[in-house]
């Protein structure tokens, strides 16, 4: 995925799929805010990498 010159776009060659930059930008934001304000999520991601959650 990428941006192409001069284009407000996101743009994924693999299905021509386009994504305006502050709409992705905004669900990948809420994502990660949601993600890091639940420490049980972060828990369970961590184990299931193998890694000690402490």
């Amino acid at each position: 995925m990428y941006v192409p010159t001069r284009s407000p776009k996101y743009f994924y060659r693999k299905c021509c799929n386009k994504f305006y930059i502050n709409d992705l930008e905004t669900i990948v934001h809420g994502e990660l805010k949601a993600f890091f304000a639940q420490p049980e999520r972060i828990a369970v991601h961590l184990e299931k990498s193998g890694r000690n959650p402490t």
